[in-house]
């Protein structure tokens, strides 16, 4: 019996079943005996492609972060906020995507395998005049904020008819459903106007004219 013309374990091709196994029965179903019955081959072939199941999940974390839209840079540098808010919102669109996944992405954050893009929106920043000493922290909240936000929402989706803060509606918490009253923004809205308020904070901290 000859040899299959191409062979049955590829990195992309395990990563991508791995990804199946878990938007369809969740991520404590993911095992590497699953994955290998799922592909029809033996669970010691994958052990010869990877080390360990972390090293999967890692796999999967990236193939999640790579369906992230990655916008063009901005033609005017004056429109670096726009720029990273846009790259924010396709992040999040990507997690809730693969809701059962979100939570390998803590343990394989996007610096982890995104590096190119960290180096492109420090060079958007830089290019638009933000200051490169205050890049890093603004990185570093960015991914905060999108990453927070995402993974709340992905592993405790919120049905279209609960208020936001549960309870509030209930008149138990008074204060609250009077500020719930006059909140017009959805859950979206809610999150750009953080991250925009988080970057105009850090340049009006460090008195940055942008």
């Amino acid at each position: 019996m000859g040899r299959p013309r191409k062979p049955l374990v590829t990195r992309e091709g395990v990563g991508r079943t791995a990804l199946e196994i878990i938007d369809e029965e969740g991520l404590d179903s993911f095992t590497l005996p699953r994955l290998a019955a799922r592909m029809g081959v033996t669970t010691p072939a994958l052990y010869h492609h990877f080390a360990d199941r972390n090293e999967i999940l890692s796999l999967v974390a990236q193939l999640i972060l790579d369906e992230a839209v990655r916008p063009p840079r901005p033609q005017d540098p004056r429109d670096w906020r726009a720029w990273v808010l846009e790259n924010s919102l396709n992040l999040r669109t990507a997690v809730l995507r693969h809701r059962n996944a979100a939570p390998v992405l803590l343990m394989f954050p996007p610096r982890v395998h995104v590096g190119q893009r960290y180096d492109e929106g420090v060079e958007v920043l830089a290019t638009a005049g933000v200051p490169v000493p205050l890049i890093i922290q603004i990185l570093d909240g960015i991914e905060t904020i999108s990453m927070g936000a995402a993974l709340r929402e992905a592993m405790r989706p919120q049905p279209p008819d609960e208020p936001i803060f549960p309870g509030a509606a209930e008149g138990l918490l008074p204060w609250l459903a009077k500020a719930l009253e006059q909140n017009e923004l959805d859950t979206v809205q809610l999150y750009s106007e953080s991250l925009l308020s988080f970057l105009d904070g850090v340049l009006h901290r460090h008195q940055v004219g942008h």
